[in-house]
């Protein structure tokens, strides 16, 4: 009678394991798919996370732009007009015949305060927006710079571009900024006697390459400054790259998307 019996159990337990054993799958697979349901909402939702601040980003380095877009035409165009009207009147009332020689002396040298504060003004002004980016683009205006950088004698920059189309404003703009940073660093820190800069555009992207033959620089991304984290935010805030590069000197290469645009 045992014999049956031991029959009978194991008749049971063969499928009671099986159902088991198929619960335990279905677990499994339910719960992998929940974790990889899971990870990829996490994805998901740093993806959009990372979309909005670089919006964001791109939102604030734009309104910072127009905002000292907008101040510099008004320095120039109002300030400007008015210190240079006060210089004329100034020089007019010095050449005045018969005019006391101590009143003289006064006006030249409100004259010369004038022409110091319209210089300070001009200067500024270009700091702010220089108005030939505007009008003639980013190469034109990086060949001015650096035109003015070489005939200091103190450092010498090579400056090879195989673009010469106009580009986005903000794409300029940003592409100006990053390497008017680049060399003030290099003129502050870097102790170098030559840098050398690059732009190459094809029909997606702008690459700019920048290379001083000065100490170097070791990146630290716990230490890194102000400058650098500016470079690095409007790149991203363009879309695109600001990397750093192990090379003799200090050597840094920034790519940038294109898009097309209706301002120019």
């Amino acid at each position: 009678m045992e014999e049956p019996q031991s029959f009978e159990l194991i008749n049971v337990l063969i499928p009671l394991l099986g159902i088991t054993f198929l619960i335990a799958l279905g677990v499994l697979f339910l719960n992998q798919h929940f974790r990889r349901n899971l990870s990829n909402q996490k994805l998901r939702e740093q993806e959009l996370i990372n979309k909005q601040q670089q919006e964001l980003l791109k939102t604030s380095i734009s309104v910072q732009e127009n905002v000292q877009k907008r101040i510099a035409r008004d320095l120039h165009d109002e300030l400007g007009a008015t210190l240079a009207i006060s210089r004329m009147h100034l020089v007019k009332m010095e050449q005045m015949q018969g005019i006391d020689e101590g009143i003289k002396a006064s006006l030249i040298n409100v004259r010369t305060i004038t022409e110091t504060a319209l210089s300070s003004m001009r200067r500024i002004s270009h700091e702010l927006m220089p108005a030939q980016l505007d009008s003639f683009g980013l190469i034109n205006t990086l060949n001015s710079v650096i035109n003015q950088v070489n005939q200091s004698n103190q450092l010498q920059v090579e400056f090879f571009s195989e673009r010469v189309a106009r580009m986005d404003w903000q794409i300029e703009v940003g592409l100006y900024r990053m390497t008017m940073e680049l060399i003030n660093n290099t003129v502050k820190h870097a102790n170098a006697s030559t840098i050398a800069i690059s732009l190459v555009g094809s029909a997606s992207e702008i690459t700019m390459n920048y290379q001083d033959n000065g100490k170097g620089y070791k990146y630290n991304p716990a230490t890194v400054g102000l400058g650098l984290k500016s470079m690095q935010a409007r790149a991203l805030a363009l879309g695109g790259t600001f990397t750093i590069e192990e090379k003799h000197g200090f050597s840094a290469k920034v790519v940038i998307p294109l898009r097309t645009s209706d301002e120019h």
